[in-house]
C-alpha cells in the first residue's frame, strides 16, 4: 500500500517536470519511509491519547528510538506488521505502567537499564535482512551502539538523581529493553540459520 502511495507521489512530481525520472527510485523510497514514519506517528499519538500519559509515551519513545537508531532490532516482513507491533509494544508498556506500583519504578529500571547495556555489548548492532552491513558498516555500528551502551549507564545516573519519583526512568529504561529484547530475539534466530550475519 505504501508503494503504490510512494509511486504514485513520485510519479506526479515526474510529470510536473519537479524531479527527473533517472531519481524515481530514490524518490520512491523516501516517500513510502516517510508515510510509514507518518504512521508510526500518528499510532503513538493515539495510543497515547486514549491512555491519557502523553508524558510517559514520550519518554518510552526516546528511549525506543535511540537505542533502535543506533543498535537496529527486530524488522517484521510487512508494514501492517510492524505497526501492529508498534503499537502492541506501547500499549503492554502502557499497560505496566498502570499495574505496576511507583516504588518499584526505580529498581526495575535499574535492572532494565543493566540488562539492556549487556545484551547490546553481547549482539548489537543487527542489520536489516534486505540491507545488510558490509564489513565496514558492521564496524561502525557496531563501535556506535557500543559507545552509546558506554554512555546510557552514567546518563541513567544523572537522569535517576534528578527524577524524583523515577517516572522518566521507568519509561525511558522500558523503551530500550523493548529494543534490547528485539535484538536478543533476532540474533538467537540467526543463530539458528548459520549462513546470516550475528
Amino acid at each position: 500500500m505504501y508503494q503504490k502511495v510512494a509511486k504514485k507521489i513520485t510519479s506526479f512530481f515526474i510529470d510536473n517536470k519537479i524531479i527527473n525520472d533517472s531519481e524515481r527510485e530514490i524518490y520512491e523510497y523516501s516517500y513510502e519511509v516517510i508515510i510509514s514514519q507518518t504512521v508510526y506517528i500518528i499510532i503513538m499519538i493515539l495510543v497515547s491519547l486514549i491512555f491519557g500519559a502523553v508524558f510517559e509515551s514520550l519518554a518510552f519513545f526516546i528511549g525506543f528510538f535511540i537505542c533502535r537508531k543506533l543498535s537496529g532490532g527486530y524488522h517484521a516482513s510487512t508494514y501492517t506488521k510492524c505497526h501492529i507491533l508498534f503499537s502492541t509494544n506501547q500499549i503492554v508498556f502502557l499497560l505496566l505502567l498502570r499495574f505496576i506500583k511507583t516504588e518499584y519504578f526505580g529498581l526495575i529500571s535499574t535492572i532494565l537499564i543493566i540488562i539492556s547495556v549487556i545484551i547490546i555489548f553481547a549482539v548489537a548492532p543487527i542489520d536489516h535482512p534486505n540491507k545488510p552491513f558490509n564489513e565496514q558498516e558492521f564496524l561502525k555500528y557496531k563501535k556506535q551502539s557500543r559507545f552509546f551502551a558506554t554512555i546510557l549507564i552514567p546518563t541513567y545516573m544523572i537522569v535517576y538523581i534528578l527524577d524524583k519519583n523515577n517516572l522518566f526512568c521507568f519509561c525511558f529504561s522500558i523503551g530500550i529493553f523493548s529494543v534490547c529484547v528485539s535484538l536478543l530475539y533476532v540474533f538467537l534466530e540467526r543463530r539458528k540459520k548459520p549462513n546470516e550475519k550475528v
